[in-house]
């Protein structure tokens, strides 16, 4: 018996993109199910509660989130079983890091709605185009805080759940992350953990992961894994999708994903036919790579 539904959001829930609604028509007709199913729903994403709002507006019901990439879990507007980064650490790393040619903005959250930047390598004219991108995004729009120094004062005297290095956009972001990750993870060391995600590298907490998150969340509910869904589409979904036996991964994700994943799918609403009739999906070949 089902349970519980744990999905990504960015890619996963959010595919495909619907910038008024957050969620499109079948996925949201797809979390109602649920609902008169009895499924309970849980958002494991590495965003920070600022989304929520738009997603209550779905059904007018709130459901918890496993905050950047698992580091908390946010539920009924409190904050439960947090675990950010040492701050001294997370400066050194930022300042160790900061001069790298190949990153080009560095983003940091929280347990708040507002997440802290700065750029580098990027001139003030595409810095300023990427800004003001961000306040059309409507649904997916992020409360942003912007300059160095500012960021640096937040990480100095504020505790910071999640940094993410950008690497880029598109294919050439991507390769760029991936060809960097063992080179953070080295300099990270052994306080942080880095995963690549998408076009970018995210650090986190060493330990604090999406499928530790998870595995804690259950285990304090008195859920069996068998009785979870569990989906997502990017490198920081590998270990929940490994660590689950009912794992789907979306078809547009990386090989590496995919292939971490028990069943490949092209939409999150593609579940109701799996819990309707048990169908066998797609079964993706293991070992893919990048």
């Amino acid at each position: 018996m089902i349970r519980l539904l744990a999905t990504d959001l960015d890619g996963t829930l959010f595919y495909p993109k619907d910038r008024f609604h957050a969620v499109g028509r079948k996925n949201r007709e797809f979390l109602r199910f649920l609902r008169e199913r009895g499924i309970d729903i849980l958002y494991v994403s590495g965003r920070n509660p600022k989304i929520l709002p738009v997603l209550e507006r779905i059904d007018r019901r709130s459901y918890p989130l496993l905050g950047c990439n698992g580091a908390y879990l946010y539920q009924d507007g409190q904050v439960f079983d947090r675990q950010p980064m040492d701050r001294k650490g997370l400066e050194r790393l930022v300042l160790a890091l900061e001069k790298r040619k190949d990153i080009y903005a560095f983003f940091f959250f929280d347990t708040t709605t507002v997440m802290h930047l700065f750029f580098r390598n990027l001139s003030k004219l595409a810095s300023l185009s990427l800004l003001l991108s961000n306040q059309f995004n409507m649904a997916y729009r992020e409360s942003v805080i912007h300059g160095y120094e500012k960021t640096l004062d937040q990480i100095r005297n504020h505790d910071i759940d999640k940094m993410m290095l950008v690497f880029g956009l598109g294919e050439e972001g991507r390769k760029k992350s991936l060809a960097a990750l063992k080179d953070i993870s080295d300099i990270a060391g052994e306080d942080f953990n880095a995963v690549v995600s998408g076009t970018s590298i995210e650090v986190m907490k060493k330990g604090v992961s999406k499928g530790a998150g998870l595995e804690r969340y259950c285990r304090e509910r008195g859920l069996r894994k068998e009785e979870c869904l569990v989906v997502g589409d990017s490198g920081n979904d590998i270990s929940m999708l490994e660590a689950f036996p009912h794992s789907f991964a979306m078809s547009h994700a990386r090989p590496m994903v995919r292939s971490s994943a028990r069943y490949v799918i092209d939409s999150v609403s593609d579940l109701r036919s799996w819990i309707d009739e048990g169908n066998e999906l797609v079964v993706p070949a293991k070992g893919g790579t990048e």
